[in-house]
């Protein structure tokens, strides 16, 4: 007779649950749900805040031959999207000029601001007959690589405040200095006149 066949099966132990899972595991799985909602919240964010520009930059790529005035007002467009309607709404001419050089980041290289400066100085002439009545629509391609050059530099703005803070400030500052030199002219005026 076979000595092995006598011997009975090995009887194995119950399983171990899995559940309920250590703590470990379930802080381990918060902070990934944690991780992914709040990457899928900044990404939303991300493409909210960049649609205007990625709109703005893709009109500019699909009409080169785009006139200088309808560029201008695609800038507008692009700048009120960004900013206090009362800071920009009624720029134009000069002013706008100086609001769009204001309104770079202050961390780009001095190069690519002095490079849009002298962007911003060839452009004057469009710049100051967009509202003129019989104003030509003529295609002017410094106007467009401006125009590139902004939206790409510019927006989004990273510091809202800081930036329209300053404009703010340097509009009162030209405004005190505008009435200052009108009550000086004018008591100057009468002061001649007797």
């Amino acid at each position: 007779m076979d000595p092995l066949a006598q011997l009975s099966d090995i009887h194995l132990p119950t399983p171990v649950h899995q559940y309920p899972i250590a703590l470990g595991w379930w802080l381990l799985a918060a902070l990934i749900i944690s991780a992914l909602i709040w990457s899928i919240l900044k990404f939303r964010h991300y493409k909210k805040s960049h649609k205007t520009k990625i709109i703005a930059l893709k009109q500019l790529q699909q009409n080169p031959e785009m006139c200088a005035e309808d560029v201008l007002l695609l800038l507008k467009w692009a700048a009120l999207a960004y900013f206090p309607r009362k800071d920009c709404a009624h720029l134009y001419g000069k002013s706008f000029q100086q609001f769009l050089m204001r309104t770079l980041p202050e961390k780009i290289k001095e190069k690519q601001r002095l490079d849009f400066k002298e962007q911003l100085q060839k452009c004057t002439n469009s710049f100051e007959n967009i509202y003129h009545k019989n104003s030509e629509h003529f295609v002017d391609s410094n106007v467009n690589k401006l125009a590139n050059t902004w939206i790409r530099l510019a927006l989004p703005v990273k510091n809202k405040s800081i930036n329209v803070v300053s404009a703010n400030k340097e509009l009162a500052k030209a405004k005190i200095n505008l009435k200052t030199n009108k009550n000086a002219l004018s008591t100057s005026s009468k002061g001649s006149i007797s």
